[in-house]
């Protein structure tokens, strides 16, 4: 009996081993003492540019999340790139082990991000893709060429496009191709992709010829900047009532769109002659034009979709589950894995549930 009981220990002691490593090995980790009680104790700095109603909104819900996964997190607010050089490299000193970064101009975080790689603190490029450094270890965004996708199915629905006997001006503002050229490039890319038909079937042209990126390139966290690109393409185009007709403008961000409809309404145009306007972000500002007929549709990031989608590739780069990404980008330096998510769209009609959300 007694040999029996013994090999009856062995074997149950086996099978509780066999069964660890295969726990861990589905959670991402490679030994058991690679298991995450440390990991959960985990500090996650969060660096997000000032001024941003949304990223004021998604940094609380993010922080919440990670918090309720028993992380630790040090969220700091930036008003500028100095700022924001400046916020990282304390969060740094201070010891994170995660830095997870939107960045006020995603050309220019090489430097700084190049000491959280040398620490081996991973670093999570947020909504804008930081290019240029191997410092990068992953990306987490809405998927901006859904985003175009999104507005031009929507204008070409709402317009009846595909029956319409007529051509239709357009104009696109896709952002800042200094500060945010990778998601500004596949928002356009993604516009385009959708009206080619029309484009190529003369339904539909960019009246003014600004037909480059680079030629549509404002600030797109200044609504000024838009506006006065807007009032110069009303002036050289000669749109207005009863003149050259303009049929929708299509804009990156809702900072933009109220820039541009600043510009539209200031030479006559109300809630009856407006163009299909197409923004994103569903500012309260812009949920208020919608509502006055002002603009036609935003698209919503749902901070609780982009939460998800962070704290699983947190969890994944921390060996705390599977990481298991959409796709690999392109960064100037090689590949990194990225999570996709994708915006809704809302309209006037929306009215009611936008104002529930803010």
């Amino acid at each position: 009996m007694g040999k029996n009981l013994l090999k009856l220990m062995a074997l149950i002691l086996i099978l509780h081993l066999v069964l660890a490593q295969s726990a861990c090995r589905k959670r991402g980790i490679d030994s058991p003492d690679e298991a995450l009680p440390s990991a959960r104790a985990a500090k996650i700095a969060l660096s997000l540019p000032e001024g941003s109603e949304r990223w004021r909104e998604t940094g609380e819900v993010v922080s919440r999340a990670l918090k309720r996964e028993r992380y630790s997190v040090d969220m700091r607010f930036a008003e500028d790139l100095a700022a924001q050089f400046s916020q990282i490299e304390e969060m740094l000193n201070d010891g994170c082990d995660l830095l997870a970064v939107l960045p006020i101009n995603a050309y220019a975080m090489g430097n700084v991000l190049e000491e959280a790689k040398q620490r081996g603190v991973p670093v999570v490029s947020c909504e804008s893709l930081i290019m240029g450094t191997d410092a990068v270890s992953c990306f987490v965004a809405f998927d901006s060429a859904a985003a175009g996708r999104l507005q031009a199915q929507r204008f070409i629905s709402e317009l009846s496009l595909s029956s319409a006997r007529r051509t239709f001006n357009i104009e696109i503002f896709p952002g800042d191709l200094e500060a945010e050229a990778e998601s500004g490039v596949n928002y356009f890319n993604g516009l385009i992709a959708a009206l080619e038909p029309y484009l190529d079937n003369n339904k539909v042209q960019i009246f003014s010829n600004q037909t480059s990126i680079e030629q549509m390139s404002v600030s797109e966290a200044d609504p000024e900047a838009a506006r006065r690109r807007m009032s110069d393409l009303v002036a050289s185009c000669g749109y207005g009532t009863g003149k050259i007709p303009l049929d929708a403008i299509f804009c990156k961000n809702d900072v933009m769109a109220r820039g541009a409809v600043q510009a539209l309404v200031d030479v006559g145009y109300n809630k009856d002659d407006i163009p299909f306007v197409a923004g994103h972000g569903c500012d309260s500002e812009n949920i208020v034009l919608m509502a006055q007929g002002l603009q036609t549709i935003s698209l919503y990031n749902d901070a609780d979709v982009f939460t998800e989608a962070l704290v699983k590739a947190i969890d994944g780069l921390l060996g705390d589950g599977i990481f298991e990404p959409d796709a690999d980008v392109d960064i100037g330096e090689g590949t990194v894995p990225a999570f996709f998510c994708t915006p809704v769209i809302y309209d006037a009609g929306d009215y009611a549930t936008l104002r529930a959300k803010k």
